[in-house]
């Protein structure tokens, strides 16, 4: 973001905060973003999408060998699913045994000890944290994909319109550059509906 917008914005701070605090200051800070935001139903109304930045598929992962997720018929089988409260996995999983959290990290260190079954989440995300806690990578498997997440950067409603204007041109010529497609390739992600895996 700092790096697509230095030349165009003026002002821009960056800042990393918890989960929830973050979509509570954009909702009262003018011309305020959050990103990355997955784009669903109920959120539509509530930001002023900027710009489309990466697809995540949102994975039912799994990190022991006698778990094997196929299919959402497997799910039934399990004793716990780990989720993020409030995020748009819940809505795929409504009659399942879920065990939900704030804290993505959390769901990650759950699922290493082998506390929950699996943890439902979108595969950037979740391979980061998993990585970030030294946990080994053979383990964790994106066991089943239940739908793929549109990332955006969002603004908050109170945002001036030709902020967002700008913003959203900016963006969209940063993503024709090779430094955006080589950041996609870094965390292997794709701007395409389509398998990242």
């Amino acid at each position: 973001m700092a790096e697509s917008t230095k030349n165009q914005v003026k002002n821009l701070n960056l800042n990393v905060l918890p989960w929830p605090r973050a979509q509570s200051e954009l909702q009262k800070v003018k011309n305020s973003l959050i990103l990355p935001l997955s784009r669903t139903k109920d959120r539509e109304i509530k930001y002023k999408w900027v710009s489309k930045v990466f697809d995540d598929p949102v994975c039912v992962f799994t990190s022991r060998p006698d778990i094997i997720v196929k299919t959402k018929e497997d799910l039934k089988k399990l004793k716990s699913i780990g989720i993020i409260r409030s995020g748009s996995e819940a809505e795929h999983l409504k009659d399942y045994p879920l065990e939900d959290s704030i804290d993505l990290n959390e769901l990650a260190v759950k699922l290493n000890l082998h506390k929950v079954d699996a943890v439902v989440s979108g595969y950037s995300v979740t391979s980061y944290n998993w990585k970030m806690n030294n946990f080994d990578p053979s383990i964790l498997k994106c066991a089943l994909i239940v739908s793929i997440n549109q990332q955006y950067i969002a603004a908050s409603l109170t945002s001036d319109d030709n902020f967002v204007s700008t913003l959203a041109k900016t963006m969209e010529k940063y993503k024709t550059t090779v430094e955006y497609k080589s950041l996609l390739k870094k965390y292997n992600v794709s701007s395409e509906n389509k398998n990242t895996k």
